[in-house]
């Protein structure tokens, strides 16, 4: 999905968010025995209807996650700044004015885990 690869292509090359997570940058989910901080990403694009124009919405997620409040606040922050707004393409797929529709704080007291998750919302041209 090119979509998904320009979202991971603007979290990897973004001094911001590289500072905290290194290259702890998934698709989908975080892997269980990950090191902290890191973000998680999913694109999930509207069906397109027969006929219409090469052009549908999109809904993008981005997970923030850290051992404390303030790094799960810090990492979301720097992601936010990578994201907000863009317009970009990947071969022949452009994904047009990232937006934020919402930010939700989650906290697991068990495993130590604090987590943010943005999410976007934005067109693609196909």
């Amino acid at each position: 999905m090119k979509a998904g690869d320009i979202v991971f292509a603007k979290l990897t090359s973004t001094s911001a968010v590289t500072t905290l997570v290194s290259t702890r940058v998934y698709p989908v989910e975080a892997p269980l025995e990950v090191d902290l901080p890191c973000c998680y990403y999913d694109v999930q694009l509207a069906e397109a209807v027969d006929g219409s124009a090469p052009m549908t919405t999109a809904q993008i997620q981005v997970g923030c996650l850290a051992h404390t409040e303030a790094g799960a606040h810090s990492l979301a922050n720097a992601v936010h700044g990578a994201l907000d707004g863009l317009t970009q393409h990947s071969g022949g797929t452009w994904l047009r004015g990232l937006y934020l529709l919402g930010r939700t704080e989650t906290r697991d007291a068990d495993n130590n885990l604090w987590g943010v998750l943005l999410v976007y919302g934005a067109s693609v041209t196909f």
